[in-house]
This record gives C-alpha cells, structure tokens and sequence, in this order.
C-alpha cells in the first residue's frame, strides 16, 4: 500500500467558503422567519431551514473534497454520502428546534443546539471521508478532537447570533450584522471541514479500480451553483414571505385599529347599503339608539327616524348616494323617551372605483345643544325676571319693522318709587318688586305684544299689531289702572306706579333707535307731568331734550373750567343787628358772560349726577373764603346746601373732613344745611352721617324747615343746631292766621330746644319786627342784604366792626 498526498485548488477552497458562508447566511434569514412565525409556517420554515443549513454544510464538504486533489481519482460510496446529509439534517434540526422553542433562549438549550450542532457537522464530515473508496484513512486524534470542538463552539456561536439578530428590528446595520455573522460561521463550519482533513492520512493500491462511483471532479462546479440556486429560492421564499407576513401584520394591524377605533370611539359609525339598509353599527351607536349590535343587519334607517327628521334624513342619504360627496347635517331622534340631538356625516364608501355603501358618523350633541340654549337664554333672557333682555328685543324691534305693513308701537316705562323701595327694604325686596310687576304687565298684554326688561326699572313693550288707532292708549291705560293696587312682598304692601313714554313707527321712527330713543324722551314728559302717566311722542319733545342734552354738557365745561362763583348772603342777628354768618350761593358765569341763577342748572346737575363734582367745588370755594376771612382776622361762619345726592354718596364726610385739612380751617368756621326730605330715607344713616360732621366739629341746620317730612323724633335724634324757616312762611305771615301761627310755633319749639332759628326770606320791616317781637334768632332775607360778592362783605360789614350793627 501507498501513502497518499493531495494539494488544494484554492479556487475551490475559496468557493466552498463562500457555499459555507451564503448557507449560514440563507439559514440566518430562514431562523428569523422561523421566530416570526406561528402554526403550520412555523413548522414549515423550521424543516426548510434545517434542509438548507444541512445542504449547505454538506455541500461546502462536498466542494472542499473536491479541492484537495491527490494522484488517483477520488471515488465515494453514494450511501454513505446519503448518511452524511441525512446526519447534517437531523443535527441542524434538532438545534434550530432548540433555540426556537417559545421561551427565551438559555444557556442550557444554546448548549444544547450546540452540540447536536457540532455533532451533525463533525458526523456529516467524518461520515462523508469515510464514504472514499479505495482509501484507507487514518487520523491524527489531536487534530481530529480540535476539529470536533471547532465545529461546537462555532456552532454555539453562530446559533447565539442567529437568535440575537433574529430579533432585531430590519434596517441597514442589520444586514450588515447579518453577513459579517455569515462569514463567521462559514470560516467556521470551512475550518472544521480543513482541520479535520488535514487530521487523515490516506494511504491504498495505485491499481485498485472502482466502478458505480460518483466522479464528482468534472460537476463541482455545476453542484456548487445547484446548491446555490437552492438556497437563494429559499432566501427569495423567506424574503417574500416576510413581505408579505409584513404587509399582513399591517393589514391586521389597520384592522384592529379600525375596529379599536369602532370600539372606543364616543361617536357612533356604521355602514350603510346604498338603500339605506344598516350592515355595521359600533358599540356607542348601538347603546345611543337603543338597538343591540348584533341586531343592526339590514336595519333600515326608517326604524331609527320617523316623520319630518326621517324625510329630511332620507333627503340627505339621496343626496350623498347621487352626488358621491359627504354631507354633514343636524337631526333628532327619540331615544328613551327623550330627544337626542345628533350631527350626522354621511360619506360614500368606494371598493375600486365603484360606489359600494356609505359611512356614518354620529355624535351626540344634546349637550351642546343644551350649552346653545343656555348661553342664548343669558345672552337674550333677563336673569331676574325671565323676560327677554335689551339685545333681545332691539332684535326683534329690527325684524318687526322690517316686514310691518302698519302701524309698530314701542312703549317706554319706568317704574316710580323703585329706587326709594328698594334702598328702604333691601336688594330682595327690591327684585321680587321688579318680579311681581313683570308679571302684572305680562297679564295687560295680548299674545302678540312683547315685554322685556332693559335693565334696573326701566320696561319696555313691543306692539306689532295695532287693532285700531286707540289701542296703545286702552294699553297704557289698563297698565296704569292695574299698578292702582299694591304688589305684596315678603309681608309688605308695595304701592308703585308706572310712567309710560310711547312711540309709533313709522311717524315716530323707522329705526329700532330712533324709536326706544323717542319713547324714552315721552316717558320722561309723561314723569315729569305726574308719577302715573302716559305720554306720546312728539317732534317738540326730541327739540326740548336737544336743549337738555346742550345745556347739560355746557354745564360740565363750565365745571372743567372754573365758571361757578359763589355770593354770600348775610345772616344777621335780631338782638343785635350784626352779622353773624353768611349762607353760600353759587352762580355760573357762561362763557358768552350772562351770569346764571341756580334755578337754571341745579335741577339738571341733580338729574345728571354733576351736582356732586359741582357741590364739591362750591365747598372748596366756601371753605377757600372762610379761610381768607379767618386769615384777615374777620372770621366768620359759612353756610353751605349738602345737594340730596352729595348727602347720600358714600364719601362726604371724608371729603368734608379733607377740604378741612386742605386749607386748615376751623370746623366751627364751616356749616351744613340739609333738607329735612333727604335725612328721611334712610333714617339710621343719615343720622350716623350727622354725627360724624359733629365729631369733625362742622355745625348742622335744617334748611327749608317746615316744607318737607317734618317730625318731632328726628329733632330729638338728630345732631343739628339750627333750624331754617322756609321763605314761604314768612311771606305770608301778616296774610295768613295759620301760617303766622305756624312761623311762631316753630319758633318757640326751637327756643324750648335750644336750637337757633333763622328765618329766610324776610323782605318788609313788618317781617323783621314780628321775627324780632317774637324772639328769632337770625334773619336772612332782602330786607338786610341781597347776596353780596367777598368784597362787598368786607366792604359792608368788615370794614368798621366796631359799628356793625345794620340798619336796612
């Protein structure tokens, strides 16, 4: 026997590399697709894979056998050959099913795959050497142990990397990671195929001739692409399912989000036929009608609406199916005996380019509807009295002008005593008022009038039809006689009374405007003629109003630009005929120098709330003036009218008491008159006012005593130090037994009271000496003085104090 040697075609070493390392690659992919299976496809690509890591192993042993060439040719049992693939297949199946079993890979199964692994690469190679014929081999058990533990470790290797990668998300580094695992495992499985190859010796007869062999030299070659053509099938086969398992997985991912979305959604979608027949109906749809899900197949959209909402809905549905474009509109339907609001969006559904069914969403608007109605009623209802409000009936004023073929009357009213009731009784009395006479005016009016509260005890009424010319007059005048009884609130009896301004459109105004505008300047004649009336509107009236309206911003220049002056009118002593103190009077000098009496603007500055920068000023040209003579060593006492308003405002006192330290006067030096009518509404305030102006030391009187509600109780009560006669007693107190003996009462109980007494008005010496005879304090009148400027006081009265006393 001779002892063989062979040399390598590293050509064919370097093919069977590459056959290595593109089966450890193809098996690679096939494992991936082996973990991301389930079922009959897991079981498939399991087999596949196995088939295609055992081909290619075996096959990069058959191309390496063909690389080492020796002297005779190399001649294979063909059964044996068998034997060695089935061992490859058996071994790399049992370690793919290892590492692909459903629990996280271990240690213990890697080591377990490994070695079956190992073992079917070492059994398919060493099986495959023995399959030589003619050949007898004898190895070098060193090497041949190196090769076996070679092919385990690379094995467990290689199978860690297969499920490490498998798991990975696909992107370009994962290909990458992919082959440079391929080509470890190839250089492996080439390596152990090499090393044990270099572990044989071969030894046998030159002549010994076989026959029925494979001769494998002249088809390497051929095998090899075979085998490659093989394993790219399986790679395309793995690529294409992995497309498709990904394109399923999305389709099944869209389809659970659909249905997610079907599920969860708070709106309800369905599905229609183009007839109108429900196929598809969610959970919120079926729990918002009333009909369970699985009953919704061929449910027709009459069962769900009826009458005008079905014919409407229908309408819609026609619409959609003819025009093939969505439709979005407002429904009602009645669910648990309740009407439910619903926005419905139709869509047509399309499968290619035909016109299949149509989709639906619905949502439940009730609430917003309810929310719609809520803010229309705040923003159009008055809160307190539930009429229609200001921008509700301007509204309907414009529409009922716009389409009135006839006469529209708009009336004005204004509720009398209101403000005097309301302060008196508290807020709550004062609202269930406003409440109680809505509904008194609500019983005076037809179906076709309409009432609404423009704001506080202002009331306004709409008639859009006019029966006959003497309508809004029997109106006004069942209104009046209506407000003759009392509105019982809270145990009180209110009495309150109504003036009334009307307006006709179109003589009086074709503009919702002119017409509240107009009717208001007639409910304000018809106030100023009694506190129950009624008056219509004439153009004369807007002319008497314009004036108002010039006069009263002439009036709040002229305060801006210092155009009040105040004279002073003596107030002198009936004991000794020296003056005693002066009352302040203002006057107003015009821009155009005409000198204007209080008489002319006073009542308007009440009516406008002016009097109170303009009483402010007045007191800090008295309190000027007071300090002035103080200075000059003539100190004297001023007296200065508190306006009603000016006494009600909440801070006179402080304002009193700042003037007073603005030019650091002596309270004694300044005092106030109030009207006996303007303490009398809120008794236990005014008389907490009074005795704050005493604690500053400001003196007190009562001015036109005798005219307003006089009473005992409040002398008592109030903090006052004199008392002021109306001019109008003394005018007539020669004339009239009454007044006469009415003039000395007042003065006695003054002088029983300790009060001084001043008495306004005096103009004859028949006057002086009866208030004289008769024990009066003070006169102030014509008789002494008409009022006088600063230096015409000086200039009478300051000049020579040590002969003051005054003769007329």
């Amino acid at each position: 026997m001779e002892e063989f040697t062979g040399s390598y075609n590293y050509w064919i070493v370097a093919l069977s590399i590459f056959i290595a390392s593109f089966a450890a690659y193809s098996a690679l992919d096939l494992t991936s697709r082996v973990i991301h299976s389930t079922g009959w496809k897991r079981r498939i690509w399991l087999y596949v894979g196995s088939f295609v890591m055992s081909l290619g192993i075996w096959s990069m042993h058959f191309v390496g056998m063909v690389a080492f060439q020796m002297d005779m040719p190399m001649i294979y049992d063909q059964w044996l050959m068998i034997l060695s693939f089935a061992a490859a297949y058996i071994g790399s199946f049992i370690a793919f099913f290892t590492i692909n079993l459903k629990s996280r890979l271990n240690n213990r199964r890697l080591i377990t795959a490994g070695l079956f692994m190992g073992a079917s690469i070492s059994a398919m190679h060493y099986i495959g050497m023995a399959a030589m014929e003619g050949m007898t081999i004898s190895y070098d058990y060193a090497l041949f142990s190196l090769s076996i533990l070679v092919a385990v470790i690379a094995s467990m290797t290689a199978l860690k990397m297969f499920c490490e990668l498998a798991l990975m998300e696909a992107s370009p580094k994962l290909f990458l990671y992919k082959m440079l695992s391929a080509v470890l495992m190839g250089i492996a499985i080439s390596g152990m195929h090499y090393i044990g190859m270099n572990a044989a010796s071969f030894s046998g007869e030159m002549d010994h001739v076989h026959t029925g062999g494979i001769d494998l030299t002249t088809t390497a070659i051929i095998v090899s692409a075979f085998i490659v053509m093989i394993q790219c099938f399986f790679v395309v086969g793995a690529f294409t399912d992995r497309q498709l398992a990904s394109q399923s997985a999305l389709l099944s991912d869209n389809e659970h989000r659909y249905q997610s979305l079907l599920d969860h959604s708070i709106d309800a979608i369905f599905t229609t036929d183009l007839h109108g027949n429900f196929t598809k109906m969610n959970k919120s749809g079926s729990k918002l009608i009333g009909i369970p899900e699985y009953k919704w197949k061929n449910v027709s959209l009459a069962s769900v609406f009826s009458g005008e909402e079905m014919d409407h809905v229908s309408y819609q549905f026609r619409k959609v199916v003819s025009e093939e474009k969505p439709s979005s509109f407002d429904s009602i339907i009645h669910s648990k005996d309740q009407a439910v609001h619903l926005n419905t969006t139709l869509i047509p559904m399309y499968l290619g380019s035909e016109l299949e069914g149509i989709h639906g969403i619905v949502r439940d608007i009730s609430a917003q509807v309810e929310a719609e109605e809520e803010i229309h009623a705040i923003a159009y209802t008055d809160q307190l009295t539930g009429l229609p409000n200001r921008r509700y009936f301007v509204n309907k004023i414009e529409k009922t002008l716009a389409v009135a073929d006839g006469k529209t009357v708009l009336f004005f009213l204004d509720l009398n005593r209101f403000k005097m009731i309301n302060d008196s009784l508290g807020h709550s009395v004062g609202d269930l008022l406003l409440k109680g006479s809505a509904k008194r005016l609500q019983e005076c009016l037809g179906e076709t009038a309409v009432l609404a509260r423009l704001g506080g005890d202002e009331f306004t009424i709409l008639l859009p039809v006019v029966e006959h010319d003497g309508y809004p007059t029997q109106v006004a005048e069942s209104i009046i006689k209506a407000f003759d009884k009392p509105i019982h609130v809270l145990g009180h009896s209110l009495y309150t009374s109504l003036s009334i301004g009307i307006a006709v459109a179109p003589e009086d105004g074709i503009t919702s405007d002119e017409l509240m505008k107009h009717a208001d300047i007639a409910m304000y004649t018809a106030k100023s003629r009694s506190k129950s009336n009624y008056a219509y509107y004439h153009a004369s009236l807007s002319l008497k109003t314009e004036t108002m309206l010039k006069l009263e911003q002439e009036l709040k220049q002229g305060i801006a630009n210092d155009e009040f002056f105040l004279v002073y009118q003596p107030q002198i002593s009936c004991v000794q005929r020296n003056i005693v103190g002066v009352e302040a009077l203002v006057r107003w000098k015009t821009q155009s120098g005409t000198i204007k009496n209080p008489g002319d603007f006073i009542p308007l500055s009440e009516e406008t709330g002016l009097i109170i920068p303009l009483g402010e000023a007045i007191l800090d040209m008295a309190c000027s003036q007071a300090k002035k003579w103080e200075q000059a060593g003539t100190p004297i006492q001023i007296s200065v009218n508190l306006s009603p308003k000016q006494f009600q405002s909440d801070d006179i006192v402080d304002y009193v008491a700042a003037t007073l330290h603005r030019y650091n006067l002596s309270p004694t030096l300044l005092e106030l008159e109030v009207t006996e009518s303007m303490t009398m509404d809120h008794m236990d305030r005014s008389i907490d006012i009074l005795n704050k102006f005493r604690d500053l030391g400001v003196s007190l009187s009562i001015d036109d005593f005798g005219t307003g509600h006089s009473s005992l109780s409040y002398l008592k009560e109030f903090p006052i130090q004199r008392l002021k006669i109306d001019r109008s007693f003394i005018k007539d107190i020669h004339s009239d037994a009454k007044t006469e003996k009415i003039t000395s009462a007042i003065i006695a109980m003054g002088r029983h009271l300790n009060l001084s007494i001043t008495a306004e008005g005096a103009e004859t010496a028949e006057q002086v000496s009866y208030l004289e005879d008769h024990h009066c304090s003070d006169i102030q009148g014509f008789y002494f003085s008409k009022p006088l400027s600063p230096e015409e006081i000086e200039a009478n009265y300051f000049m020579n104090k040590k002969n003051s006393s005054v003769s007329s």
